[in-house]
């Protein structure tokens, strides 16, 4: 059967040619119409045929990107990560090593727990497109129990093109909540010495990343530095899985006298400290480590003492909706614009779960934390210890 297929999404004209004489005839048609109706700065993406000549002449006369994949691409190597324990594949343009990028200290610091995953298909399957820009031009929730884009993207690169780690984790965060792993954002989880966590959240600079440093000046283990898996069991709350690359601001380390030792610094001077490779760590999360407390901190350096504050009944829901739906949302924004993903039957009731069991179980155990980041701390870790 001679067929093509064009249709635009997001300014993206895709077409799907068997290269026989009347498939290159009607690819050439609906890819005038396509691009005439889109404009002249389209993408048009050509699979399958032989890429006729028409085809490459407009592609060279419009301002536009014409990629052009055979067959034999479509069924190329399937690589995949492992983020927060969801399997991501891709398949693609990936002779570029693009599925190594999100293995980057800059990746890393907002992808929880990657690890190379299995080759088979995934819980995500991404298809990637080279381009210049980044953006998703096709998402396909649910399919065969599993979430499928396909994206146009660049190498992922700190300072450069941010955007596909965040959208990686926003469909990994789709994705985990499916399977009943909540992640998490804007939070840290440090193991006391009673050997329960603690979960610190907050909004940006509000002092996760300090609790984190005066956690490891203490010998205490840091289970997460950004974003915290957190899963249900037996009425309680445990952490599971979570970011390992700490960067804080050195200036904690003249005003509290503390030292850690750092692998590198950012652009801007602030530490970056990699957990990767603690084993306490790893086996603390296999095993999952209870929550016991909690914060919701607003600290900072120009403050003296602390103060605290019970969260109880709804406003513990409230609070950890905004922390355990941010990610899947997309606020966590990245260019051109987050996805509008749904939330099907599965996320819904592994979201109640998670909200239920932290209403019935932590309305004793959850504080809103102000002032020095030190004596919250200390206020914090004596808390548990004397709950113990």
């Amino acid at each position: 059967m001679f067929y093509a297929l064009g249709y635009g999404m997001r300014g993206v004209v895709r077409l799907y040619n068997p290269g026989t004489f009347w498939g290159d005839m009607i690819t050439d048609a609906v890819m005038f119409i396509g691009v005439f109706l889109l404009g002249w700065d389209s993408t048009l993406v050509l699979i399958g045929g032989h890429g006729n000549l028409r085809t490459m002449a407009l592609g060279s006369l419009s301002r536009g990107k014409i990629i052009n994949l055979s067959h034999q691409h479509i069924a190329g190597e399937h690589m995949a990560i492992s983020v927060g324990g969801v399997n991501v594949g891709f398949t693609g343009e990936l002779d570029d090593g693009f599925e190594r990028g999100f293995g980057s200290l800059f990746a890393r610091r907002y992808l929880p727990d990657v690890i190379e995953g299995k080759s088979q298909s995934g819980d995500v399957e991404i298809e990637r497109f080279k381009g210049k820009t980044f953006r998703v031009f096709s998402a396909v929730y649910d399919h065969l129990g599993r979430d499928e884009y396909k994206i146009e993207s660049s190498l992922p690169s700190a300072y450069g093109n941010e955007a596909p780690v965040f959208f990686v984790l926003q469909a990994a965060a789709r994705s985990g909540a499916k399977m009943g792993r909540i992640f998490v954002t804007d939070s840290v989880g440090v193991v006391a010495n009673t050997g329960r966590a603690v979960l610190f959240i907050g909004y940006p600079h509000t002092g996760k990343s300090t609790m984190s440093v005066l956690a490891l000046a203490n010998g205490l283990p840091v289970l997460s530095t950004e974003n915290t898996i957190v899963e249900v069991r037996g009425g309680k709350l445990y952490i599971v899985g979570g970011t390992d690359v700490l960067v804080y601001d050195p200036r904690v380390e003249g005003i509290y006298d503390v030292r850690i030792p750092y692998d590198e610094k950012t652009k801007s001077g602030y530490r970056i400290k990699d957990l990767r490779g603690g084993k306490e760590r790893k086996s603390l999360l296999r095993k999952g480590v209870e929550i016991e407390m909690i914060v919701l901190l607003h600290s900072a350096f120009n403050c003296m003492e602390a103060s605290f504050s019970r969260i109880m009944g709804r406003k513990v829901r409230k609070t950890l909706w905004y922390f355990s739906t941010a990610l899947m949302k997309g606020l966590d924004y990245y260019e051109p614009m987050p996805l509008h993903v749904p939330m099907n039957e599965e996320i819904s009731e592994n979201l109640r779960k998670f909200l239920e069991t932290a209403s019935s179980s932590y309305s004793e155990k959850m504080f809103e934390a102000f002032g020095n980041h030190r004596t919250v701390f200390e206020r914090v870790m004596e808390i548990m210890e004397s709950e113990d």
